[in-house]
């Protein structure tokens, strides 16, 4: 297998399996910084990219023209990177930018919502409020930005070879 994408919930612990699958099998691990590597040497600013980075556009956003480069920019630095081969794609839209490139094992990390709550309950230190809440808005940007930039479903299981709970 030359190329893993891996889509997780948060408080899944995608994250951290995606590294040590990553370091298990010598892949080259490819996550936020290093793709916003790629997005600014293409001429896309720091400020621009955290606005646009895994989060459901505004409106305003959507009819943007940088939402258009964005998405043209973030499709050229996946397939750059994937070109390299042996690399873990982790987010980004990998899945679905990469869904019939040849070679690829496209991984999707879940967990029950009471788990994901009580996980971000301790990394995060707050109270359920606050952990429901970021639970919401994160779900809400994934699926946001999955069907915005690339007109996809986010939960459509057919993007991913393998779900893991």
């Amino acid at each position: 297998m030359a190329i893993i994408t891996i889509s997780r919930q948060i408080g899944s612990l995608g994250d951290e399996i995606a590294k040590v699958v990553a370091d298990r099998f010598g892949y080259e691990y490819i996550e936020k910084s290093k793709i916003s590597k790629v997005l600014s040497d293409q001429g896309f600013s720091a400020p621009e990219i955290e606005k646009y980075d895994e989060k459901k556009p505004s409106v305003w956003q959507s009819l943007s023209m940088q939402k258009t480069r964005y998405s043209h920019l973030i499709r050229a630095a996946v397939y750059e990177i994937a070109a390299n081969e042996n690399v873990m794609i982790v987010g980004r839209g990998g899945q679905a930018i990469l869904k019939d490139f040849p070679g690829t094992l496209h991984i999707s990390v879940i967990a029950p919502y009471t788990t994901r709550l009580r996980r971000l309950m301790e990394q995060k230190d707050c109270d359920e409020k606050d952990a429901e809440q970021i639970i919401r808005q994160s779900d809400r940007d994934s699926s946001g930005y999955i069907r915005a930039y690339f007109d996809a479903d986010w939960d459509d299981r057919d993007l991913y070879d393998l779900v893991i709970n």
